[in-house]
């Protein structure tokens, strides 16, 4: 499976490298960055899990490890996603 990476972020780590340490070689670490940009990208979205959604409920008979999800009326696996999720706001 392939490593997804926000390669905007990398490059701002990067810059603020440069401007900040001395102790890195930018030529070779600029033919690095180089790569990386030429990798190919995939399109993906964020996912939000079963365990993770507002929407989720108790399930409705005793069960150590479904959740009920309301949206679907079915009992789904906490790990289970799908494309109405909403992460629950924490704090």
């Amino acid at each position: 499976m392939a490593n997804l990476i926000d390669r905007d972020a990398l490059l701002e780590e990067y810059e603020w490298l440069k401007k900040n340490t001395g102790a890195y070689n930018h030529a070779e670490l600029d033919e690095h960055i180089e790569r990386i940009m030429r990798a190919t990208t995939i399109d993906a979205v964020p996912i939000v899990r079963c365990g993770e959604c507002i929407h989720r409920r108790k399930p409705l008979y005793p069960h150590p490890t479904l959740i009920w999800c309301p949206l679907i009326e079915h009992h789904r696996s906490p790990d289970w996603f799908c494309a109405d999720g909403r992460r629950e706001e924490k704090g």
